[in-house]
């Protein structure tokens, strides 16, 4: 069962925001921004799949994969997965990368994309799940 989380980078924004990670659409890089709680853009469903293996969609409508570098893919046909690193050397955080071939990072705050990258044990390339917490119905 997918779970919808936030993926919030360990690096803040030059004015202290924390920065978590956007979809704006097929094709387009991805996006670091200012968490929005109410943005569901910024709201990623992740679901184990297999032992090792953890599946990264968008959750609003569009079930795409991250493929091909740092560009959302269009379909699940692609073999290229994103997984979740939870013991990665250097500071706290998960990795998210590809067989250890390329990981996500950001090059500073003032960066608003995605990068891809060897895995340099910087913070900059670390980043933490925060649950979406639902508003309750009134």
């Amino acid at each position: 069962m997918a779970t919808s989380y936030f993926i919030v980078n360990r690096e803040l924004s030059a004015d202290g925001q924390r920065l978590t990670v956007q979809f704006d659409g097929l094709g387009v890089n991805l996006t670091m921004v200012p968490l929005d709680t109410n943005n569901t853009r910024q709201h990623w469903s992740i679901s184990p799949d297999g032992p090792s293996t953890i599946v990264l969609r968008d959750s609003p409508d569009v079930q795409a994969l991250p493929s091909q570098g740092f560009v959302i893919g269009g379909k699940q046909e692609s073999s290229h997965l994103w997984t979740f690193n939870t013991n990665p050397p250097g500071p706290g955080g998960l990795a998210i990368e590809d067989s250890g071939e390329a990981i996500w990072g950001v090059e500073t705050a003032g960066i608003q994309q995605v990068i891809l990258g060897e895995d340099t044990g910087h913070f900059t390339q670390r980043w933490i799940l925060q649950p979406v917490v639902e508003p309750l119905p009134k």
